[in-house]
Order: C-alpha cells, then sequence, then structure tokens
C-alpha cells in the first residue's frame, strides 16, 4: 500500500522532491534491499578493484596506454577469490614495479614447469647472444678454464694417540 500513496503524493516542485519521491518509490519497492546511491552499493570487493585500477592505469597512461575500465578489470579478477585479492594486493604493493608484477600474478600460465623451463632456454639463448655480442664468440667457443683451485683447508688440529681402551 506504501508504493500506492507515493503514486498519489502531488507533483513535486523542485529537483529535490524529484529525487526524494525517486527515492521513496524505491524503497517501498524494494523493502530494505533498497539502494539509494552508488556509494551505498560499495563492496570490499569493488574497492580492491578500484585500487588495483587506479594504480595499474597510471602505469599505462604514463607508458602511453589507454587506460582499463572497470568492466575490463571485473573480467580480469572474475575467478580471483577476494581473499586472494588481498594477497595480490600485498605482494604488488612490496614490487618495485606494481603494474609488472600484477600482470605476471594473474596469468596462471606463467606458473607451469613447462613455461619454466621454455623462459629458462630463452633466458639461456638470449644470454649466449649478449656475450657473443660483447666478446665476438659464441659461448660454445669459449676456451675451457681450469677450475679454480678449492681453497687450501687448515692443518687438522693434533689429537693426541691413545691407546685404545679394552673393554675387559
Amino acid at each position: 500500500m506504501e508504493h500506492i500513496k507515493v503514486h498519489m503524493m502531488a507533483e513535486p516542485k523542485s529537483g529535490k522532491e524529484v529525487a526524494a519521491r525517486e527515492k521513496a518509490v524505491a524503497a517501498s519497492a524494494l523493502g530494505s534491499r533498497a539502494i539509494t546511491n552508488k556509494r551505498d552499493r560499495a563492496t570490499e570487493r569493488g574497492d580492491m578493484m578500484r585500487y588495483f585500477l587506479d594504480k595499474i592505469n597510471r602505469a599505462r597512461v604514463g607508458d602511453g596506454l589507454p587506460a582499463i575500465t572497470m568492466g575490463r578489470m571485473g573480467r580480469l579478477l572474475l575467478a580471483t577469490p577476494t581473499k586472494d585479492l588481498y594477497y595480490l594486493k600485498s605482494i604488488c604493493d612490496q614490487a618495485p614495479n606494481f603494474s609488472k608484477k600484477f600482470w605476471w600474478e594473474i596469468d596462471p600460465k606463467k606458473h607451469t614447469p613447462e613455461e619454466e623451463k621454455k623462459r629458462a632456454a630463452l633466458f639461456e639463448k638470449k644470454n649466449a647472444e649478449r656475450f657473443a655480442k660483447r666478446f665476438g664468440t659464441r659461448v660454445e667457443e669459449r676456451p675451457a678454464t681450469a677450475p679454480r683451485p678449492l681453497r687450501p683447508t687448515p692443518p687438522a688440529t693434533r689429537v693426541s694417540p691413545r691407546a685404545p681402551r679394552s673393554l675387559g
């Protein structure tokens, strides 16, 4: 009955009265689930997403890339539980480059053993190329060097020889 009374009210005279009337209609139709403004709908997950969005967009805009929208951020973090977002936030905050760490951590393909081996092989190849560029030879062509000698061991402390004790 409440919603009928709201509709029977006299026509509002100002914008504030219109807003108040719409608010009353929404409250009566939805009961306790009424949403009055955007700030009332804030959730801890939304706050975390907004935090990531701000930090990442600062880096992206600085690099000349377009900013990420809230919808895209939602899609990226869709399967990530809220508890894990707090962990992600803590490790990204500790990293020297927030954006790099964020993109590394949300891509699960980078954390498989096959990918680790592939990255290690690529790393070795790049190092060999850098070595060849710097010294003019390939890594395989380097002369074998003698192994470094071990540090001399300190002389053992002398223990006075004793005759073994007899058990009987």
